[in-house]
């Protein structure tokens, strides 16, 4: 009789094992290593601030020509946009004088000088920073949503700096299909 019992728990712990084997074995399968363990690619990218700050000021260079159209004020001959800095030169002093107001009022947020013909425009250090910060905070998110598709994926994609991203690829071994 003890014989019989002992095939039996043998033949239970046996198949109890064998399902717990196959159930850790389904899970292991699905999981997906971090880099530190499994290996993988390592890439950081570089995120074009400044073309963030040439955008946000060729939109308010459009909205200021717009304005000052309408209140029949004359336009700036030129206008350039380099280095953050916005510089609109008028034909005379006197269209700067004209358009000083109307600048002014469009332009309240941003450092603005006069020099000659010229009215020089740029953002404060502080509203600089944070556009920047912005732009890098916002590709992150797309660069994200776009490699942890359905929020399965074990790709981290974060900031580093001021202007980097990095982004870590598990098990991926060929920078080219990174």
């Amino acid at each position: 009789m003890k014989k019989g019992l002992l095939s039996y728990g043998f033949i239970l712990w046996v198949i109890l094992a064998s399902a717990g084997a196959y159930l850790l074995w389904s899970k292991y399968a699905k999981l997906r290593f971090g880099i530190d363990l499994v290996g993988g690619t390592y890439i950081t990218l570089d995120v074009g601030v400044e073309k963030a700050i040439q955008s946000n000021l060729e939109e308010r260079l459009l909205s200021l020509k717009k304005n000052l159209k309408r209140n029949h004020v004359p336009e700036p001959v030129s206008a350039k946009i380099e280095n953050g800095t916005l510089t609109l030169k008028f034909a005379s002093p006197a269209d700067v004088q004209a358009a000083s107001p109307i600048i002014k009022t469009s332009l309240s947020e941003l450092e603005r000088d006069v020099q000659g013909n010229s009215f020089i425009v740029r953002f404060p250090a502080s509203v600089e920073e944070q556009l920047k910060a912005n732009a890098v905070e916002s590709v992150r998110d797309v660069l994200d949503q776009r490699l942890n598709k359905h929020g399965t994926s074990e790709v981290l994609v974060a900031t580093k700096g001021t202007r980097n991203i990095t982004i870590e690829l598990p098990d991926v071994r060929d920078r080219e299909k990174a």
